[in-house]
């Protein structure tokens, strides 16, 4: 997996099976350095980011993580849509 990430490190599609991955494996403090570096984000890199911070502790920085991708300009109806909703998750208390 590390060698097709080094071939192409910005690929969504091997950055988000990768991460997810990573986050299966129980190693979630590894995605956020590897998705910070890609930003901005698409949706499905964003979750996984929230989700990464999430799962170490850090559910307030997940949250700002989904709210900053909330106030993009260019967000379609849709993913917009679908990231409020995953932050009404969030939200929710545990």
């Amino acid at each position: 997996m590390k060698r097709a990430l080094a071939r192409a490190p910005h690929d969504e599609e091997m950055l988000l099976f990768y991460s997810s991955e990573l986050g299966k494996r129980g190693r979630p403090g590894e995605i956020i350095p590897l998705l910070k570096a890609e930003e901005p984000l698409p949706l499905s890199l964003t979750i996984n980011l929230a989700l990464a911070h999430s799962q170490i502790g850090e559910g307030e920085k997940g949250r700002e993580v989904l709210k900053h991708y909330l106030q993009r300009p260019d967000l379609s109806r849709e993913d917009k849509s679908r990231a409020e909703r995953i932050l009404k998750e969030f939200e929710k208390p545990s």
